[in-house]
Parts: structure tokens; sequence; C-alpha cells
């Protein structure tokens, strides 16, 4: 079959990174009829230099959105023929994309939350997976307690912060277009929740698709190429791991700042409970949370660490053999 001009036979799949969404494309790309690859991000560059900020580039965005304005309203139907140009360019891609036998390609890029109603607008007739995760899970796969560092956490910030609610406005604006799904369900069930995605998509579920791990899967740079090879098929290991990352105060400390910042509105619209979150958190209190920091100093820790970044950059470069944890040993943000 045709991945069609209005997406038709097109999949997205969008999350939070961090949120079990290279679990979940695995098992949607071992059903016979869905061909996938790791992280496309194609869609992003098309799209953003519409926008007035949100990226940089050493040609200078600025006067390239200028340009493409221009541009733009010298087509007889301005931003629609712009649109219906990468309709069907990128249609062409994704159905070039799929091997002999394959009817649907899913397209898994999690940032994609930053333009959700643009691809809704170029392809109205794509579905999209919304999957959420249990904030607090999100928020300790995005740290690295085991190494006793929070500095890089800053790179997730907007993954964080304006994921969420991103998210789940998509889900009410999308309407029947897309289908929430929630990591745990996933976990628990999983047989019951990919029958239902598989009724959605259109396409019979078929049991086998459930282990994962007996299909042979290249080597992916993008996504996770960590938990998801421990297990065969989805596992709730992971489901209660935050709890017991309470005992590090500062993870206790950002966790509570966290939900907090997500409020209990949004964190019902995702499926989660603020109150029973936050029981959770009183009744596993450290002692004391002297020594921790807030998680927006954390976050904004950037224009302090950039610099630092660039100088190991550099010193690399001319074969110096240094990391940032040696530089920032015994010191905390």
């Amino acid at each position: 079959m045709t991945i069609t001009l209005q997406g038709q036979h097109l999949i997205f799949l969008i999350s939070q990174p961090r949120s079990g969404s290279t679990m979940t494309q695995r098992i949607l790309g071992s059903h016979p009829l869905i061909q996938t690859a790791e992280e496309p991000w194609i869609l992003l560059h098309p799209l953003y230099p519409m926008r007035h900020r949100g990226y940089e580039a050493e040609y200078r965005a600025e006067l390239a959105n200028r340009g493409l304005k221009s541009f733009i309203a010298l087509l007889p139907n301005r931003e629609e023929d712009y649109y219906e140009g990468m309709r069907r360019m990128y249609a062409y891609l994704y159905q070039q994309a799929l091997p002999e036998g394959k009817q649907f390609f899913l397209d898994k890029t999690p940032r994609y939350y930053y333009i959700i109603p643009e691809l809704a607008r170029l392809f109205p007739e794509a579905k999209f997976i919304i999957l959420l995760r249990n904030p607090l899970s999100v928020l300790l796969s995005s740290t690295n307690l085991k190494k006793g560092s929070w500095y890089r956490i800053y790179r997730y910030k907007a993954d964080l912060l304006d994921a969420p609610s991103l998210l789940v406005d998509s889900l009410a604006n999308l309407g029947k277009q897309a289908l929430q799904v929630n990591y745990e369900q996933l976990a628990l069930s999983p047989e019951t929740e990919f029958e239902r995605l598989c009724d959605w998509l259109g396409i019979p579920f078929v049991p086998e698709m459930i282990e994962y791990g007996r299909v042979e899967w290249e080597k992916w740079g993008l996504g996770d190429h960590v938990s998801v090879h421990k297990h065969q098929r989805p596992s709730t290991e992971s489901l209660d791991k935050w709890k017991g990352a309470l005992d590090d105060p500062q993870f206790w400390r950002a966790s509570q700042d966290y939900l907090e910042a997500l409020g209990s509105d949004l964190l019902a619209r995702m499926g989660y409970d603020y109150a029973e979150l936050t029981q959770t958190l009183a009744e596993h209190q450290p002692r004391s949370l002297r020594s921790t920091a807030s998680l927006h100093k954390i976050l904004t820790a950037r224009e302090r660490f950039f610099w630092l970044e660039r100088l190991l950059e550099s010193l690399r470069a001319h074969g110096v053999s240094v990391t940032l944890r040696t530089i920032l040993r015994n010191r905390r943000i």
C-alpha cells in the first residue's frame, strides 16, 4: 500500500524522551505490516525554518526565516503551497523507506512534540500515538544517579517542563487522529494494550509482536540502546524504580519540585495522581536536604557549563584527555 499525500499509512510515535518509546517502537516494528527506523527527525528541519525562534544555524537562521517568508509570499496559495511541496517530498521519502510487504511507516521521534500541530496540518490522515509515562520515572531516567552528577540534566529542560503540556494538548486537538498510551499499562498488560493499538490502527493483532527481543534489530545510535536489550518483552521492573531512588536527597528534592512545576491538573490529564505521588514523597523524605539544589537551579545551569563543555571539546580536539567530571569533582551545582 502507498503512503498517501494526506499521510494515510503513516504513524507518528511521540513522547518525552526516556518514556519507553524505543520499546514501544520495537514492538510495533515487530508487526509484519509496520516498518520503522530508529529516529528519523526528518520533519523538524523543514518545519522549524517557518518559526521566528527556537533554532540556530551558522548561516543565520533569522535571515533564512525572512527569506523563506518572502519566497512563500510569491506562491499562489502561500503557506499551503509550501506545505503541499513538503507533503509531496516527505510522503515520497516515507514510501521509499517501505520494503515490499510493509504497509505502514512508523516515525518515532520524541521531540516531534515541538511540532505536533504542524505535523497534523502536513499529514491530516496520519495516526499519532502519544506515549506518556510517570513523570518521576522520566526524571530518574534523565539523570545519572550512579555517577552522582546532575550537571547534564539541563539538556532535558524542555523535555521535562514543556513536553508534558504539549503532548496532552495535542490529544485534545487531534481528537480521533491520536491515541493516548501510558507506559505503565504497556508494561502491566502488553497484550491488551497492543491489541487496542492494533485495532485503532486497523491492523490485526499479532501476539508474537510482544516478544520484540525475538527480532534481529540492527544497532541503533539513537533512542534507548541499554534498557531495551535487557528484556525480550515488556517488563514491570522499572515501574517503581523511582521510589527506590528517593533515598537520594537530591532526587527527592528534584522530584518534589518537578511535581509542583507540573501541577495536579496537568498530571491528571496525563493519567497520574498528584496527591498519590506527593504522598509517596512524604513517606520517603530524607532526613536532610541541606546539600541539595532546586530543580530550577539545576535546569538553568547551562550558562555555567556551556563554556566548560566548549573548552573540553577544544582540549579533546588537541589530544588532551580530560572529563567534565574531573573538573567538577567535589563541587556541587
